[in-house]
């Protein structure tokens, strides 16, 4: 495969075929399907092309072997952490997307996993979307808040308008009854 490299060394053993598809629910893993456990030792320059390879086969569980250690102590943390705000960014997208009942195309395909690079450059575009979405957000609010007052102060202005007109009208029909002027 290409994960493999001279520093890298990694037990394949008997890889079966783990992905079992029944007709409503699509791919999954089943534990009924026979399994092989494997442990693999991967340097930590050629993990992400070999999880990627291995992620797209779409056969492989992952367990992780280091439940007792603390995050402090894992080396992946970052990463993690990283993939995981993309994430909420990508679903505060999703979720604008819902909002303004926009429809995106059904027949999407998933693309190939990118490579290191790509992600970089995939995390730069998306933070730089997600505040410019939130900037437009925030000039909506300030635009129908603003519309939201010039309304009012409109409705303030013609039922002033009224009130005045009315007042003058019986005051000038009680000064004057004989010479009176609509108002306009």
């Amino acid at each position: 495969p290409a994960c493999t490299s001279s520093s890298t060394f990694i037990e394949w053993g008997k890889l079966n075929r783990a992905m079992a598809t029944h007709p409503s629910e699509g791919n999954k893993l089943l534990r009924a399907v026979e399994m092989t456990l494997v442990q693999m030792f991967i340097s930590h320059e050629s993990v992400y092309e070999c999880i990627k390879e291995l992620g797209e086969l779409g056969e492989v569980q992952f367990v992780d072997m280091l439940k007792g250690n603390s995050l402090f102590q894992r080396s992946f943390v970052p990463e993690l952490k990283r993939a995981d705000e993309m994430e909420r960014k990508l679903r505060y997208f999703v979720d604008e997307v819902n909002k303004e009942d926009i429809v995106a195309p059904l027949d999407y395909t998933f693309p190939p996993a990118p490579t290191a690079l790509e992600i970089s450059d995939l995390e730069s575009n998306i933070d730089r979307l997600h505040e410019e979405l939130k900037e437009v957000n925030s000039n909506l609010g300030a635009l129908v808040k603003s519309y939201t007052e010039l309304l009012e102060m409109k409705h303030t202005l013609i039922s002033a308008d009224v009130f005045f007109c009315q007042g003058k009208w019986v005051h000038l029909e009680w000064q004057h009854p004989t010479s009176l002027s609509l108002p306009v």
